[in-house]
């Protein structure tokens, strides 16, 4: 039950390896970006994303990172703030993050600029050991000096990951003593006038970013 009480929390699964019975339970996480591929319409002008402009840096190079999970109530939250400063390998000036209001992470970069990220929507389905995490999120971009400089720019993505517990075979004996998770993740992302952000979940993408 462990296993799949941690993935109710847990997004970017991609490949995790875990301790089950050690709490706090750390994990390390190995990613690795496939493909970056823009959509036929895009949004003209303006910087890439920075979602995409890090994935594109990435692109075919292996990354590892520790992540780990905290008890919260009767069940297991991921830290985020531990793992975006993990990911970020201290890069950012400060990563903020509350299990008590999982679904927003702020991270504020060393020029001063910040980028929230707020979870709008989240659904999960379950199928054995296996199963798919959906999350919508709305982007916020603030620049340097806050909104005295300019309006944050606002923007949204949609996470999207096929999880696969690593076990012997489909019974629940395999959930408590599995300590792999393997996973397939798409990023799209949409622009400040599509997608969820303006009201149109089904609205044209920008990018799509893979990863495994």
């Amino acid at each position: 039950m462990f296993a799949r009480q941690l993935l109710g929390s847990l997004v970017t699964v991609h490949q995790i390896s875990y301790t089950p019975k050690c709490l706090p339970a750390f994990g390390m996480l190995s990613a690795l970006v496939i493909s970056v591929k823009e959509a036929t319409r895009t949004i003209p002008g303006g910087p890439l994303p920075p979602s995409v402009s890090e994935a594109q840096s990435n692109l075919g190079i292996p990354t590892r990172y520790r992540t780990r999970f905290i008890p919260y109530g009767d069940s297991y939250v991921e830290d985020r703030s531990f793992r975006e400063r993990e990911r970020l390998g201290g890069w950012a000036r400060s990563v903020e993050w509350d299990q008590s209001n999982p679904n927003i992470l702020t991270v504020t970069r060393p020029d001063g600029s910040i980028r929230e990220t707020k979870v709008t929507k989240r659904s999960q389905e379950e199928g054995g050991l296996a199963g798919t995490i959906s999350e919508f999120s709305r982007v916020a971009e603030m620049p340097p000096g806050g909104m005295m400089q300019a309006s944050p720019t606002l923007s949204a993505q949609r996470t999207r990951t096929r999880y696969r517990i690593v076990g012997e075979d489909d019974n629940p004996e395999a959930w408590a003593s599995a300590t792999t998770i393997e996973g397939l993740e798409l990023l799209t992302t949409f622009g400040p006038t599509t997608g969820p952000t303006a009201g149109f979940p089904d609205g044209e993408p920008t990018y799509t970013i893979k990863s495994r």
